[in-house]
C-alpha cells in the first residue's frame, strides 16, 4: 500500500476504534456500577462509613455518573465520525468500490466476511480495496485534500 492510501485507511478506522473505546469506557462503568451497588451507606454522623467524613457511596455515584457522561461524549463523537465516514463513502461512484468500503468500514466486517459476501477472493477484495482509497477524496484540513 501507498502512503497515502495506509493514511485513508487510518482514517477510515476511525469509527472502528471509537467504537471499541466506547466498549472499554462501558466495561469500566458496568465494574463501577456493581462496586456502587454492593457498597452499602453508613446515615450515622455525616453519613461516612469509615470515620473520615468521606462518604464513599456517594463519590462511587459521582464516579458512576462522570463515566457515563464520558460513554455520551463517546457516542457523540462515534455518531460523528460515522457520518464523515459515511459521507466519504458515498462519494465513490463505483458501486463495488463502495460496497467493499461499506462492508469494511461501517459494517466492521473482516476481509473474509466481505469477500463471502460479494462472492469474491479474499485476494479480490483486498485489490477493490486498493482501488476503491485511490477514489477516496478525504478532507484533512481546509486546505489540504487526500
Amino acid at each position: 500500500m501507498t502512503e497515502e492510501q495506509i493514511e485513508k485507511t487510518v482514517w477510515l478506522n476511525r469509527a472502528f476504534h471509537t467504537k471499541h473505546a466506547i466498549g472499554a469506557l462501558e466495561s469500566v462503568r458496568n465494574e463501577k456500577q456493581s462496586m456502587a451497588a454492593s457498597c452499602g451507606m453508613n446515615y450515622e454522623n455525616d453519613g461516612s462509613t469509615n470515620g473520615s467524613g468521606e462518604n464513599r457511596q456517594e463519590q462511587k455515584l459521582i464516579n458512576l455518573c462522570e463515566i457515563d457522561y464520558k460513554i455520551d461524549q463517546a457516542r457523540k463523537e462515534l455518531i460523528r465520525i460515522y457520518s464523515e465516514i459515511e459521507t466519504v463513502i458515498n462519494n465513490v461512484e463505483d458501486i463495488e468500490l463502495r460496497a467493499v468500503l461499506t462492508y469494511h468500514y461501517l459494517s466492521y466486517m473482516t476481509w473474509e466476511t466481505v469477500a463471502e459476501k460479494m462472492n469474491y477472493s479474499v485476494r479480490t477484495v483486498k485489490y477493490k480495496h486498493k482501488k476503491a482509497l485511490d477514489k477516496v477524496c478525504i478532507v484533512l484540513h481546509p486546505a489540504s485534500v487526500i
